[in-house]
């Protein structure tokens, strides 16, 4: 995870040119806002187009006609709650500091803590540090839904890290958007293997892991400033003192 300005992830694939191409996951507007190469789509999707639209007509069925869908999810001890990270504070001298975020409802949901160690560079401020943070909290507990499929040359010209649209009566899905994990195409292509995982725009907004005080992140101060909390009592005696005890 790289540390730029947005709440985003570099990839590199091959672009219909034959060339490497270099890109930026983001949401589908900002990611896809014209119509990819191959795209079935008729309209956009919170502002972008997605790479293809699946629906029960461009999944194939298994010969016992059944979808060839599946959904899956990571296990407990692969999904993190919490996650922590140290980096360089720009504002101190770029001293080595942490810096760590839990999901408290999700610890709460499944009984449990699940640390695990977010491996980031370029991080110069507290206030990067919450927002990637909060994106790579967000994909792995709310993005904890992936789906494997297979299609046939309607996959072509789609690559890993674009964003499609799945309709899907069974889980009541209409155009979800799921992000391009791998493409395993069969021989002469005639059958493609899609995997992808749950897709939401929220976690790549600049406001996302910010976070209203007096609470904000655990260990963390609130990004605004207020009045000091009083040591005891709020009220001043008659000659403009305090009582402190």
């Amino acid at each position: 995870i790289l540390g730029i300005r947005t709440n985003a992830r570099l990839f590199f694939t091959y672009g219909t040119d034959g060339k490497l191409w270099l890109n930026v996951e983001n949401t589908i507007a900002a990611q896809q806002p014209s119509l990819p190469y191959g795209s079935n789509a008729t309209a956009p999707i919170n502002g972008g187009w997605p790479a293809y639209c699946y629906d029960s007509s461009s999944i194939v069925r298994q010969s016992n006609g059944a979808s060839s869908l599946k959904v899956t999810y990571r296990s407990i001890t692969d999904t993190p709650n919490r996650l922590a990270f140290e980096f360089q504070d720009a504002f101190n001298g770029y001293q080595q500091d942490s810096f760590a975020i839990d999901d408290v409802q999700d610890q709460d949901l499944v009984g449990q803590e699940v640390t695990q160690t977010l491996i980031v560079d370029g991080i110069p401020t507290y206030d990067q540090a919450e927002r990637i943070a909060a994106f790579a909290l967000n994909k792995s507990i709310d993005g904890n839904q992936f789906v494997s499929f297979l299609t046939t040359v309607k996959a072509l010209g789609q690559q890993v890290g674009q964003i499609i649209a799945i309709t899907y009566a069974k889980e009541g899905w209409v155009n979800k958007l799921f992000r391009i994990l791998k493409l395993s195409p069969q021989q002469n292509y005639r059958l493609v293997q899609v995997t992808a995982q749950a897709h939401d725009d929220n976690w790549y907004s600049d406001t996302n892991g910010q976070f209203a005080p007096p609470y904000g992140v655990p260990g963390q101060p609130g990004s605004v400033s207020r009045s000091p909390f009083p040591l005891v009592g709020t009220s001043p005696r008659a000659d403009g003192d305090f009582d402190w005890n």
